[in-house]
């Protein structure tokens, strides 16, 4: 929809989500863990006072607890204050348990000027994109800085990857497609069996998998995850924005399975070579498929 999404601020941030123009910037809501009281006293605070100039003026006219700013901190929600977040959080530390800001009992006159501590914690190396992504995600329930395909980006613009805004080529032609998933649907068919339709978007645009029953029993359990989904099947004729799904794999797990084989035709090697004992062949049989799988998967 060429929207851009922003992330939530302490500055900018209302309780709910709010758009102009073009683009939505995320409400104090989104944010897990962090309870209705406290974003009532963030925005109410800034209402009355002004915008937030530091951490330390934030922890002050607040009183957030440290819990609930180092949330804000990790989700980008201070970013506005153009520091990086593993700093912010070293000052955190610093703040409440060092000069103790949020104790009304310990008189500091000094708060708005810099220390010596406060000048050594400052750095300019960031939290990785994978890091910032995986906080954000446990934060709001999803991705912003990146898509998560964007880590899958060596599966993704493969040449025998189909991308969502070609499909229409490629009417009743059997194909691979990588998706992420945005929903679902499951219902039982007149013979009362089951399959499922899987609402999916690459990077270019969205498209359904169609799961007929024979394929569903097969790979039923697969469809829980969030994906990203390696599918082989053939694009629909009449209705391209749909694929018929013949196979259907999580991509990490494939991942992990190239990672450990190699290729005797080709001669392409994945990692090291692994020197296997009896011992290893006994414990392989000790643990059962199920078992073994869980343990490669982890």
């Amino acid at each position: 929809m060429g929207l851009t999404i922003e992330l939530p601020s302490i500055n900018h941030s209302s309780y709910e989500y709010a758009g102009k123009g073009k683009t939505i910037r995320i409400g104090l809501m989104a944010i897990k863990n962090l309870s209705r009281s406290s974003i009532e006293i963030i925005v109410g605070e800034r209402e009355t006072n002004g915008a937030y100039v530091s951490l330390a003026d934030f922890l002050v006219r607040t009183g957030l607890a440290y819990e609930e700013s180092a949330i804000l901190i990790k989700c980008g929600a201070m970013g506005c204050f153009r520091q990086t977040r593993p700093e912010l959080l070293r000052l955190l530390d610093i703040y409440i348990h060092r000069r103790k800001l949020l104790n009304h009992t310990v008189n500091d006159l000094f708060v708005n000027e810099t220390f010596s501590l406060e000048e050594e914690v400052k750095t300019n190396i960031n939290f990785s994109a994978a890091e910032i992504c995986r906080i954000e995600y446990e934060a709001f329930d999803y991705m912003v800085t990146r898509h998560p395909l964007y880590f899958f980006r060596e599966w993704v613009n493969l040449p025998s990857v189909v991308k969502a805004k070609d499909k229409e080529k490629y009417r009743g032609r059997k194909v691979k497609m990588i998706g992420w998933y945005m929903s679902s649907k499951r219902i039982r068919t007149k013979k009362g069996d089951i399959m499922k339709f899987l609402s999916l978007e690459d990077l270019t645009g969205t498209f359904e998998a169609v799961i007929f029953p024979k394929v569903y029993s097969r790979c039923a359990e697969l469809t829980m995850s969030m994906g990203p989904y390696l599918i082989e099947g053939r694009i629909d004729a009449e209705d391209p924005n749909n694929i018929i799904v013949e196979n259907l794999e999580v991509l990490s797990s494939v991942a992990i399975r190239e990672s450990i084989q190699k290729d005797s035709v080709d001669h392409n090697y994945y990692g090291d070579e692994e020197k296997i004992s009896e011992e290893d062949f006994r414990l392989v049989n000790s643990l059962g498929k199920e078992k073994l799988r869980r343990a490669y998967a982890g």
